[in-house]
C-alpha cells in the first residue's frame, strides 16, 4: 500500500498542512504558542497527516509541528486504539468505554506537546460516509430549480410514448414535484382521447451510473473502508404514486417494474410492484400519495442490492462482479435501474432514490433504532471532545458526491448541537477530482466543474462549502512525484516523476535503495517540466489551479486555506 509522504521522506508520515492566514506574511520557525479560540484562524499551523501513528514528539517539536492528526485502523472499525488507554476505540464500542482516553489524548497533545487534534473519529467517518443519489425521472430541460446543479442525476433516455413530463402539487399547495406520467391509451377527457402511452421503459440509461460499484481491495478485506461501495447494503427507492382506487382494486394488477442492471448490462434481479403493495402494511390504507416503500410480499425480491441484501445472501460486489475501475472511463459500465410501465394504470414516478444502510437509517422517518444509535454516537463524542481544548475539528479525508447528503447532515448536528459548545465542525478534503468523478468524461458536465472558472468554483461553494459548513478551505497538490508503477506490465515505468536538472547533481537514475526517487534531465527539459506541472491549469495535479481554486473560496467564503502538499515516494 502506497504512503502519501511530505517533500522530504519525512518520519514516514503521510501528508503535510499548512495553514494560510491572510494576515500572514512569514513563516516563523520557532514553536508557536497554540491558542484555542477560532479553528483554523487560531495559528499558522504545520503537522503532518498521521503523525499520531508514531509518537515522536521530540522530533515534532523540532519541527515546530502544533497539529496532530491520525487515521482509523482496520476498515474504519477501529479507532486510535494503538494507544493503551484507548484499546476500547471501536466502532461498535459506546463511546463510554474510551471516552477517558479521548480526552486525555485530546489535553496531553495540548499542554503537553502544543499540538492540537483533528479528529478522525471512527464513528463519525462512518456516518459521513452514508451515501444518497436521487436520480430525476423528468427530463432533463424540464427539471426544477432546485435539481439544477444536479442535472447529471437524470436518465438519458425516456421510451417513446410511454411518459410524459409533468408537475403536480399533491406534496402540498406550494411543493411542487415533477417528474414522468404514464397513463394507458384510453384516458379520456369528454370522450376524446387526449394522451396515448403504451407499456415500455418510463426511465433507463443513468448519466452517472457508478457511484454504487468501488469495490475496494476485494482481495484483501481488511483493507476495505466504509468509503468503499462494496460494503455496503444499497436500497432502491423509486418515488411513485397511484389513483386510491387501484391500489385497493382486487384485481391488484401490475404497475411497473424495477429493474437493476450489473456493470456488464445482464439484469441482477428485477422487483415487480403491483397495486396493492401500495397499502400500508399495518393500517392497509393508501389515499394516494407519493411513496418509496412498497409492501412487498416475502415471495418477492426486495428493492435492494450488495452486502448482505436479499435478507442477507448479497455480496458486496454483486453489481460489479469483475471488480472493475469505477474511474477506468474505458470500460462501458451498463449499471442502471430502470423502470417500466406495464400500462394497466395511471402511474407518477418522481425520481430513483439509490442510498446505502447508513442513509437509510440517518434519514429515516419516522426514526428507527439505528438512527437513534447514530444520533446518540454524534452527542457523546461531542461530549467527549468539547471536555477539552485540545480538539480542532472533526475530520473526514476522502469522500464521493454521493456522500454529500450525509456529510451535510452531521455538519448541521455539529452546528446545532447544544453539547457542542466550543464549536468543533466537520473539516472534509476537497478532492475535487474525486468528487467530480461519477460525471462521465463524455458528459456535457465532465469539463464544466474542473477548470477553475468563477462559475465553477461557486459551484462547488454551493454543492459543499456551504452546505457541509466547512469553516476552511482545506485542498490538496500534488507539486513533486518520484514513484514507479510497481506490478507487471508497467513495473519500472513512472507514473509522475518531478525530474531534476543534470546541472544539479550530474547526471542520476532511480534508485530507490540509495534515494534517488527521480532521473537527471536536460535543464530545457526540466524548464518545460517545470511550466507544465506549476504553471499551466492542467487539471487536478496541477499545482497553479489548487492554488487558483483555494486562494478564490478563502477570499469568498473569508475562511483560511489549509494547504495539504502531498507527493508518492517509492
Amino acid at each position: 500500500m502506497k504512503l502519501k509522504i511530505i517533500i522530504a521522506v519525512l518520519l514516514g508520515l503521510s501528508a503535510l498542512a499548512f495553514v494560510y492566514k491572510g494576515s500572514e506574511k512569514e513563516i516563523n520557525n520557532a514553536p508557536v504558542k497554540v491558542q484555542t479560540t477560532g479553528g483554523f484562524n487560531d495559528n499558522f499551523f504545520i503537522g503532518a497527516l498521521n503523525c499520531g501513528a508514531q509518537t515522536y514528539y521530540n522530533q515534532y517539536s523540532e519541527l515546530g509541528f502544533n497539529l496532530w492528526s491520525c487515521y482509523r485502523d482496520s476498515g474504519g472499525e477501529k479507532g486510535w486504539t494503538k494507544y493503551s488507554n484507548l484499546a476500547n476505540d471501536l466502532r461498535t464500542n459506546p463511546v463510554s468505554q474510551y471516552q477517558a482516553g479521548l480526552v486525555s489524548l485530546y489535553n496531553d497533545n495540548l499542554t503537553q506537546h502544543g499540538m492540537r487534534t483533528l479528529m478522525d473519529r471512527t464513528k463519525i467517518t462512518f456516518l459521513g460516509y452514508g451515501a444518497r443519489s436521487d436520480y430525476q425521472c423528468e427530463s432533463e430541460n424540464y427539471l426544477g430549480p432546485e435539481h439544477q446543479d444536479y442535472k447529471f442525476y437524470t436518465y438519458g433516455n425516456h421510451g417513446l410514448n410511454v411518459s410524459t413530463d409533468y408537475t403536480d402539487n399533491i406534496d402540498g399547495p406550494n411543493i411542487f414535484t415533477r417528474g414522468r406520467y404514464s397513463t394507458p391509451n384510453n384516458t379520456t377527457d369528454g370522450g376524446i382521447t387526449f394522451l396515448q402511452h403504451n407499456p415500455g421503459y418510463v426511465v433507463q440509461g443513468l448519466v452517472c451510473n457508478r457511484e454504487q460499484a468501488s469495490m475496494g481491495d476485494v482481495q484483501h478485506p481488511e483493507r476495505i473502508d466504509w468509503i468503499d461501495d462494496y460494503k455496503h447494503t444499497w436500497k432502491v427507492k423509486p418515488r411513485i404514486r397511484i389513483d386510491p382506487e387501484v391500489a385497493h382494486s382486487q384485481d391488484n394488477p401490475f404497475v411497473c417494474k424495477i429493474e437493476i442492471i450489473k456493470w456488464d448490462g445482464t439484469e441482477l434481479r428485477h422487483i415487480d410492484i403491483r397495486s396493492n403493495y401500495f397499502l400500508d402494511e399495518q393500517t392497509g390504507e393508501y389515499n394516494g400519495e407519493y411513496i418509496d416503500k412498497f409492501n412487498l410480499p416475502l415471495s418477492s425480491p426486495k428493492l435492494d442490492f450488495g452486502y448482505m441484501s436479499q435478507g442477507g445472501i448479497g455480496t458486496g460486489d454483486e453489481i460489479n462482479p469483475q471488480n472493475l475501475n469505477v474511474k477506468d472511463y474505458s470500460s462501458n459500465c451498463q449499471i442502471d435501474f430502470r423502470v417500466w410501465w406495464y400500462g394497466n394504470c395511471d402511474m407518477w414516478i418522481d425520481r430513483v432514490r439509490v442510498e446505502d444502510e447508513i442513509a437509510s437509517d440517518l434519514f429515516a422517518d419516522p426514526p428507527n433504532s439505528n438512527t437513534i444509535l447514530y444520533n446518540q454516537w454524534i452527542k457523546n463524542e461531542v461530549e467527549a471532545a468539547n471536555q477539552s481544548q485540545g480538539p480542532l475539528a472533526f475530520y473526514m479525508e476522502e469522500w464521493d458526491f454521493n456522500h454529500l447528503p450525509c456529510m451535510k447532515y452531521l455538519a448541521d448536528k455539529l452546528e446545532t448541537m447544544p453539547e457542542n459548545t466550543n464549536h468543533y465542525g466537520l473539516m472534509a478534503i476537497l478532492n475535487w477530482q474525486r468528487m467530480f468523478s461519477h460525471i462521465p468524461p463524455t458528459s456535457t458536465y465532465y469539463n464544466y466543474y474542473i477548470n477553475g472558472s468563477t462559475e465553477d468554483i461557486n459551484y462547488i461553494k454551493r454543492v459543499f462549502i456551504e452546505p457541509t459548513h466547512q469553516k476552511q478551505i482545506y485542498l490538496s497538490s500534488y507539486p513533486f512525484e518520484g514513484d514507479k508503477y510497481e506490478d507487471p506490465p508497467y513495473s519500472g515505468n513512472y507514473k509522475a516523476n518531478s525530474p531534476i536538472p543534470v546541472t544539479l547533481c550530474g547526471e542520476q537514475h532511480y534508485n530507490s535503495s540509495s534515494g534517488m526517487l527521480t532521473e537527471s534531465v536536460t535543464p530545457s527539459a526540466y524548464e518545460q517540466w517545470l511550466q507544465t506541472s506549476f504553471d499551466k491549469d492542467w487539471g487536478y495535479w496541477s499545482y497553479t489551479l489548487n492554488m487558483k481554486i483555494a486562494h478564490q473560496i478563502s477570499a469568498d467564503e473569508n475562511i483560511p486555506f489549509v494547504n495539504l502538499v502531498q507527493t508518492h515516494l517509492q
